[in-house]
């Protein structure tokens, strides 16, 4: 007996895989793991960033923290006693006002070495007083270097010796302000005998100041030395000298 003869089963065809969706797939993957390695990057870059951020805060915080504060000036004066009601210094002719700041010694001083009350004039332009009586104080004043005001941070670099600057005030209490005890002084002693109005850093200066009161008691006040005085409202000297 004879079978007929099978024809052979074909073999199943493969599927193919067109290449762009290969690629697609790639292209995914590629951008999937870029997405992940850039928000690690990021992270430990922001951490990084955060970190520097509070080092320099740390740094900036301990170097304000460390700094050296700023010197600050210094009025009192050994010669002298307590303050005034008015809040001024007491002196006497001889002691001296001192502007001082620590680490920097004394900054400018003045001395008043004698006070008279109605002189008699040499000058050659003599006039009455203005305003009642003339008197005299006889000055120094010496203002150190530039250099070592500027290192003190002390902004005024001269100390000035005008009748304006000054004021005074009678047993009374009333005051007569510095423009006012300018008066008829100029004149009442020789020409040259007056101390500097202006004496700056690094100088040194001695003469006479006048001044044109309405009362032969009282006290001169001087506010400040160059230009400030924190903690006393300035010196005064009592006239006639006591």
């Amino acid at each position: 007996m004879s079978y007929p003869m099978k024809s052979p089963t074909p073999a199943p065809r493969k599927k193919r895989v067109w290449p762009w969706v290969l690629a697609s797939i790639g292209g995914v993957v590629v951008l999937g793991f870029t997405f992940v390695l850039g928000v690690i990057v990021g992270s430990l870059g922001g951490a990084s960033s955060s970190v520097d951020q509070t080092a320099a805060l740390e740094a900036e915080e301990g170097a304000v923290t460390n700094a050296s504060p700023s010197p600050s000036l210094d009025f009192s004066d050994v010669e002298t006693g307590e303050h005034t009601e008015r809040g001024t210094l007491p002196m006497k002719p001889g002691a001296t006002a001192v502007a001082s700041a620590p680490g920097y010694g004394e900054l400018a001083t003045m001395t008043v070495k004698s006070i008279e009350v109605d002189p008699v004039c040499t000058g050659s332009y003599i006039r009455d007083p203005q305003n009642g009586h003339f008197v005299v104080m006889d000055v120094s004043v010496e203002v150190s270097p530039h250099s070592t005001l500027a290192d003190a941070g002390v902004l005024y670099d001269s100390v000035s010796m005008r009748q304006g600057g000054f004021r005074t005030v009678d047993k009374d209490g009333t005051v007569t302000p510095g423009n006012d005890i300018i008066g008829n002084g100029y004149g009442c002693l020789p020409e040259g005998s007056a101390i500097a109005t202006d004496v700056h850093a690094g100088e040194k200066a001695e003469g006479t100041l006048i001044f044109d009161v309405p009362t032969p008691e009282g006290v001169i006040i001087l506010p400040d030395l160059l230009g400030q005085s924190p903690g006393t409202q300035g010196w005064e000297w009592a006239y006639p000298a006591e």
